[in-house]
Formats: C-alpha cells, sequence, structure tokens
C-alpha cells in the first residue's frame, strides 16, 4: 500500500502518473486525478507484488512522478509533485513504514 497526500494549494501539478518499482523492477504507474472539491487530499493505492517480492525482507521502493512543478515549500525552492505518506507491505503492521516529516 501507498498512500500519497495531494497537494491543494498548488496549481498545475496534476494529473500526472507515478510509477512504481521496487527491486528494479517496474510493477505499475499510478494515475493521480487532483482532488475534486470537497475531496480529501489523502489517496491510497494497493500494489499486487509478485510472490518473489511479497516475502519478508528489506525491499528498495522506487517511485518516479511523471511531471512536477517548481514552488515553495517550507520557505525552500523544491521541485514537487506529490507527498508519499507512507509505504507498507498488505497484512503486515510491522513492515509498516511512515516516513519522516524530514522526508516529505
Amino acid at each position: 500500500m501507498i498512500a500519497f497526500e495531494r497537494f491543494t494549494d498548488i496549481g498545475g501539478i496534476y494529473p500526472l502518473a507515478v510509477s512504481v518499482s521496487v527491486d528494479g523492477r517496474e510493477l505499475a504507474s499510478i494515475p493521480i486525478a487532483p482532488p475534486a472539491a470537497g475531496e480529501t487530499p489523502m489517496i491510497t493505492k494497493a500494489i499486487d507484488l509478485p510472490d518473489d517480492l511479497a516475502g519478508p525482507g528489506v525491499r528498495d521502493v522506487l517511485l518516479r512522478s511523471s511531471s512536477w512543478v517548481h514552488a515553495k515549500t517550507s520557505g525552500l525552492g523544491r521541485l514537487i509533485s506529490i507527498r508519499v505518506a507512507s509505504i507498507a507491505l498488505e497484512g503486515d503492521p510491522a513492515a509498516h513504514s511512515a516516513l519522516p516529516a524530514s522526508s516529505r
């Protein structure tokens, strides 16, 4: 499971796609639409892992956005597209990885 938070105060970012690779293998491309009026900016997407990647162990996860914009966040100019809130292996609460605020 990957939880994303869409930016609601910065225009021109969405729609976009986020490609997901695990251990060097591209597994999915997730379309991200702009949040509709009144819709929560948080979205969660499930990715099916092949059997050889679904077991216990450390995984290298790479997320690539199809587009981004330059904006100021926390007083710094950055290229941004979407905020990753968490990445977790479904069914394994011990594998949940909430990202620290400094990584977002």
